[in-house]
């Protein structure tokens, strides 16, 4: 799972750095694009967090129902 992790988030970095490396001038859609982009990212992190904090409060809630 760790490697998987890791392998994951390397590849991530590649992607991003890779567009900005190879950009030879930043407009405003090249700007507007990296917003979304970063903005997407962003969301999609706070969803996977909130399914693990969702996760240890449903086990927390099923020890004490026991």
């Amino acid at each position: 799972m760790r490697r998987k992790m890791i392998g994951f988030l390397i590849l991530l970095m590649m992607m991003l750095l890779s567009s900005s490396v190879l950009a030879a001038e930043p407009t405003a859609k090249s700007n507007q694009i990296a917003i979304g982009t970063i903005w997407t990212l962003l969301a999609a992190f706070l969803v996977f967090f909130m399914q693990a904090g969702f996760a240890l409060v449903n086990r927390v809630l099923h020890e004490l129902k026991m």
